[in-house]
């Protein structure tokens, strides 16, 4: 029997249900192979066409998600997200050049060959509004006016 200040956190109930078993009758085994899911993150491009600064290289974005995009092809993930911040800003911070960072990204990103989505970061909305990011990048099967969804 634990002491009795012994407090149960998130992840020691986690690990003592996972040691334990609790999870197994939720879990089936039948068909693991064909049921598995394979999605890419890929997060903090912060693609602008401006000179690094700190450990960001923003012009690099381009080349790195390129990257990604041809690995998560080769793999034939099911699907790829992109988890915020996916452009920035130069020094002068014009709504034109922004929305041809956003673009230029998307175009990118958009090379992958099956459904992509979208959270918009802090970045994805300093020198433009949430509605321009949204009607500048696709998220597969979801209305452009949306920034939080969910699907199956």
């Amino acid at each position: 029997m634990p002491p009795s200040n012994y407090q149960v956190n998130r992840r020691r109930f986690l690990w003592q249900a996972a040691c334990s078993g609790a999870f197994l009758p939720f879990m089936s085994f039948d068909n693991l192979e064909s049921s598995k899911l394979r999605f890419g993150l890929v997060t903090d491009s912060h693609y602008a066409d401006r000179e690094p600064h700190n450990t960001r290289f923003y012009r690099q974005a381009l080349d790195k998600m390129e990257e990604f995009v041809t690995v998560m092809n080769k793999e034939q993930v099911d699907f790829v997200m992109h988890l915020g911040d996916f452009k920035d800003e130069d020094a002068h911070k014009l709504e034109i050049d922004t929305l041809s960072y956003v673009d230029k990204i998307e175009s990118v990103y958009g090379r992958f060959n099956g459904p992509r989505y979208h959270c918009v970061g802090n970045h994805d909305v300093d020198s433009i509004t949430k509605q321009q990011f949204l009607t500048h990048i696709t998220n597969t099967g979801i209305p452009s006016n949306q920034s939080y969804y969910s699907f199956d």
